[in-house]
């Protein structure tokens, strides 16, 4: 039995056509299967209680769309990443705020150490909870 792989010969350019074909399907593939965005976040520099009136600004500074998978840690990346233009063009941000989906970035740092005493307080409650005085 001839092999027919054997006998044909590859040729640089046919071996960089047959990869570049295989990349094409595998992008093809990604775009097929992709989750598509069905949420928005949006950075806003606004007031605290984020009213809107002719005396306090309230301006988009960032934006983006996500599905389901974006992640705390990414989203502690991008927050960080907000802040950090925001610093370098001299916008002051003193506080910021999320809502209940996010709200491990205020409470936990990228290491998961906690940021605040009341976090600091579950945590060592969680760890002597079970314990006997003894232990303790």
């Amino acid at each position: 039995m001839i092999n027919h792989f054997e006998s044909q010969s590859f040729s640089e350019a046919r071996v960089q056509l047959m990869l570049n074909q295989i990349i094409k399907a595998i992008e093809r593939k990604f775009e097929l299967f992709r989750e598509k965005a069905t949420e928005a976040v949006v950075f806003l520099c606004s007031t605290l209680d984020r009213s809107i009136n002719t005396k306090s600004v309230t301006a988009p500074v960032c934006w983006l769309t996500k599905g389901y998978s974006l992640d705390s840690n990414t989203m502690r990346r991008i927050a960080e990443h907000v802040l950090n233009v925001c610093h370098d063009a001299e916008i002051h941000i003193p506080a910021i705020s999320f809502d209940g989906q996010w709200h491990l970035l205020a409470l936990r740092g990228a290491n998961n150490k906690p940021l605040t005493k009341l976090q600091l307080q579950k945590d060592i409650w969680k760890e002597k909870e079970g314990k006997k005085k003894q232990e303790v």
